[in-house]
This record gives structure tokens, sequence and C-alpha cells, in this order.
């Protein structure tokens, strides 16, 4: 796996993941009901819509991506979102992820969707060309502070990402503790 790729591939996993942890945040009962197809693309209230947004801003991503064809071998990952913006209508948005790239940080907007199964966001990149690193397909899902979905390049390249997501909240809950 080339630098270039492994870049990509954490870039995707940062924006599909930002979106399905602002689940955990709103949720306050499980649901044992199935979902229906007809709850794919439901709208959210502007509720939602702000509850996503401060969630994901200053989010921290962390997991792993795989590739398809490298006997399931795990490649961390890591990223920040700084910026996230909803378009004022349809299911556009912004996402400017931070992301370590060659020894520097380096800030990289995309444009990508954000659906709703019932309460839960998923981020969708369908054939996104990313200027410099070509074109992407995505579906991450985000619930109770993971991620988890797949991804491919060119439709050449491939595989799945998962790991955990980290609020700006409970980062700076974590600095004002007391050390042991």
């Amino acid at each position: 796996m080339t630098l270039n790729h492994r870049f990509v591939s954490s870039l995707l996993a940062v924006f599909l993941l930002a979106t399905g942890s602002l689940h955990a945040q709103q949720e306050t009962t499980e649901t044992t009901e199935p979902v229906e197809a007809t709850d794919i693309g439901s709208a959210p209230d502007q509720k939602a819509i702000d509850n996503l947004t401060k969630f994901l801003v200053g989010s921290t991503w962390k997991g792993t991506f795989t590739m398809r064809g490298t006997d399931g071998k795990l490649n961390p990952e890591a990223y920040q979102i700084v910026k996230a913006e909803k378009e004022p209508t349809g299911d556009e948005w912004l996402l400017v992820a931070k992301i370590k790239y060659l020894e520097k940080d380096v800030k990289v907007p995309i444009g990508l969707s954000i659906k709703w199964v019932d309460r839960t966001p998923v981020i969708v990149l369908d054939q996104v060309p990313i200027p410099g690193m070509g074109t992407f397909d995505a579906r991450v899902i985000i619930r109770k502070g993971m991620y988890a979905g797949t991804w491919a390049h060119h439709g050449k390249k491939s595989g799945h990402l998962f790991g955990e997501i980290t609020t700006a909240a409970a980062k700076a809950a974590e600095q004002t503790e007391p050390k042991e």
C-alpha cells in the first residue's frame, strides 16, 4: 500500500465516521424495532442537525482500516474534524479534517452527504472526486461513540474501517480531571 492510498483511506474513514457518534449523545433509550427501508434518508429535525454539528466539530477519530487483498492487515488512522457545515437544503455537508500527512498537519475539505436511518446519521461518499487523490465511494455509520463502514478508491482498491470517536467535550473533561 502506498502512502497516498493510506492517506486517502484514512481520510475517508474520518469523514464517514464523524456523523454516527452523535447518535450516542442524542439517544436516551434503545429500541428493538427493526429499521424499515423507508427510514433511510428521512430528514432529521433542526435539533438533530445542530447536535450533529456540535458533535463533529473538534471530534477525534481513532481507529483502523483494511484493504482487500492484504490478508486483513489493520492499518492505524487518526483524524480531527475542525469544521462541519450543513448546506441550507438537502443532505450536503462540508467537513474539514486535520490529518498528519508526510509529517505535516494538513486540513482537507470534503463535500459529502449525510443520510439518516431513523435517528442515525450515515456519511455517504458516492463517487466523490477529491483533488489530487482520486475518486472515492464510502458508507460509514456511527453509533455510540464508534464508527464502521466500507470504502473504495476508483473502484479498484477497497476495504473496511472502524474505530472510536472522542468529542471535543470529552477531551476537555479529560484535561480538567485531576492527575493521580
